[in-house]
């Protein structure tokens, strides 16, 4: 869910939470873990204090309990995800190192560090800097190296005047290929400067865990204000490691090149291990960032036929990566369901006075006593909002391209439907100030405002899923073209078919994610080039046009 939805639906819970009445949460720390190992309810369904039944097709887990009897999700979560993690095995705590206290709000920061158990990290130290700030430290004789756009660039790909501008267009330049330090000596000189953080981070993405504690500010712990770390400055750091293999690869390292892509590759697995979308969708991005980057290197003639055999064994050891649909089915339906608690107990006053709603009237102090039963039917909203997901997790677990995104449009489509029904956003107001003035019956409420959340809540996954597939599409072709360059170097030339690469070379020839059939292979005469590819997202075979969205992705010799 984008920020904008986010806010608004954080304006509706608000109003909505105002005419639900009830006492407001008392003030306090955020609760810990849950110490109590939680599994999906099994037992007879039970009542909570506010009324909601415990149960898989309502509350979906069945504990742990708030004090008020509703599903503490956020201690649900932090349970799972820090299950077997120590201090010594998290990448997280390496990864604060290398990038900073500010990698995490101020807010939650201290919280954050207690959950880690690591100790708090002074607010100076030698941490990684990202490329617009160390430009902006140069001297000014320093900066007037950076007056001129990079060669080979044209206006369309440089990213703005001055220095900063410059500086960025050099370092996406830095990452397409082998460079050396006098063609882009900034950008060298940055590199030099992060080496001991970009080293913590190589060093953090070969340990086996990741886990970023979950830390409200609310109380009880509300899903929908857990501030998220700074992923910009995750995405910063994986473009800075791919610059730098590209730097050791021109310079002739290629132990040292192979070594930070992989780190790459590593570093978006962790990332992508987090349970919000969002951060999945990063991850997907670095994955993509370092698979294009290791094609880069299979298809240079830097690689020695071990280094390549060690590339392949090493690509072939790496995990896949973390499925969205873990991601939706628990993080993003959670937090959904976690609205609905928010419902049932009202919000604090100094909360909701900060908050706009949609009508662009401050939310009121004063809330009216309605009890929650008069107003909402919390079963029925929990059982549309988890009837939904289930369709969505459904979806995603097809196995046919095409299917999948079929099922994801006509879900966007009774959405956008829903929302018409509502009234629009636009509506949350007057339903606010409906219930309230007039007798409202219980279930037209209890389905208006459903649909007005699912609309809200519910993520738009078609452009997520596709953009998860390239990335793996990426990887896989990757992995496939560095089997053909050892096939090559052991024979001689490259094979007639892509099976003569297994299975000892590679267990299986992947799949095109696409359109569910094989790759595409189209061999030289003579042997000595290929060029490889997958249909890509427009389901038709262009004959190995590379082009993003409208062509195939490829792979070729040159």
């Amino acid at each position: 869910m984008n920020a904008k939805r986010r806010m608004m639906a954080a304006a509706i819970l608000a109003g909505l939470a105002c005419t639900a009445g009830g006492d407001e949460p008392t003030t306090g720390p955020a609760a810990g873990p849950a110490t109590q190992p939680t599994t999906r309810p099994s037992e007879r369904p039970r009542k909570t204090i506010a009324g909601i039944t415990i149960s898989r097709e309502t509350t979906y887990i069945d504990g742990p309990l708030n004090a008020d009897g509703t599903v503490n999700y956020v201690a649900y979560l932090n349970r799972k995800y820090s299950e077997g993690v120590t201090p010594d095995n998290n990448a997280a705590v390496l990864l604060l190192r290398a990038l900073g206290p500010e990698m995490v709000p101020e807010s939650t920061r201290l919280m954050t560090f207690a959950r880690l158990r690591m100790r708090p990290l002074p607010v100076r130290g030698e941490y990684f800097v990202d490329l617009d700030e160390y430009v902006e430290s140069l001297l000014a004789e320093q900066r007037a190296r950076l007056e001129d756009m990079p060669e080979g660039l044209d206006e369309d790909e440089w990213y703005g005047d001055g220095p900063e501008g410059v500086a960025t267009a050099q370092r996406d330049k830095a990452m397409d290929g082998p460079w050396t330090a006098q063609q882009y000596p900034v950008v060298a000189e940055w590199l030099k400067a992060n080496a001991r953080p970009l080293d913590l981070i190589v060093e953090a993405t070969n340990r086996p865990k990741y886990y970023m504690p979950s830390v409200s500010e609310s109380f009880p712990p509300q899903m929908i204000d857990t501030l998220m770390p700074s992923l910009n400055r995750h995405r910063e750091a994986a473009r800075a490691l791919t610059a730098r293999a590209m730097l050791r690869n021109g310079s002739g390292d290629i132990e040292g090149a192979r070594c930070d892509l992989l780190a790459v590759r590593r570093f978006a697995r962790h990332v992508s291990h987090d349970v919000t979308l969002i951060s999945r969708l990063v991850g997907t991005a670095i994955e993509a960032l370092g698979a294009q980057a290791t094609r880069d290197l299979v298809l240079s003639s830097a690689l020695s036929s071990e280094d390549m055999k060690a590339l392949l064994a090493q690509l072939n050891g790496l995990p896949p990566m973390p499925d969205m649909i873990e991601a939706l089915d628990e993080g993003e339906r959670l937090m959904h369901l976690d609205c609905v608690m928010m419902l049932t107990r009202g919000a604090p006053v100094d909360t909701a006075r900060q908050i706009v709603n949609p009508m662009g009237a401050p939310v009121s102090d004063q809330r009216p006593a309605l009890p929650p039963d008069l107003v909402f039917d919390w079963d029925t909203m929990l059982r549309r909002f988890n009837h939904l997901w289930d369709r969505e997790a459904a979806a995603l677990r097809r196995p046919a391209y095409g299917g999948r995104h079929e099922a994801f449009d006509a879900m966007e489509t009774e959405l956008i439907a829903a929302s018409r029904r509502a009234g629009g956003w636009n509506m949350a107001g007057r339903a606010i100030g409906a219930a309230v003035s007039m007798p409202i019956t219980k279930k037209p409420m209890t389905l208006m405002v459903s649909d007005l959340l699912a609309t809200l809540l519910m993520p738009s996954l078609g452009r997520a899923l596709t953009l998860q597939e390239r990335a793996e599409m990426d990887a896989e072709l990757v992995r496939v073209a560095a089997a053909l360059a050892v096939h090559r170097a052991e024979r001689g030339r490259y094979p007639d078919e892509l099976e003569a690469l297994t299975p000892g070379l590679i267990e299986k020839v992947p799949t095109d994610v696409f359109s569910g059939k094989p790759l595409v292979y189209k061999p030289t005469a003579e042997g000595d080039g290929y060029v490889l590819y997958s249909v890509g997202e427009n389901l038709t075979d262009d004959g190995g046009v590379d082009d993003y969205e409208e062509g195939d992705i490829v792979v070729k010799t040159e």
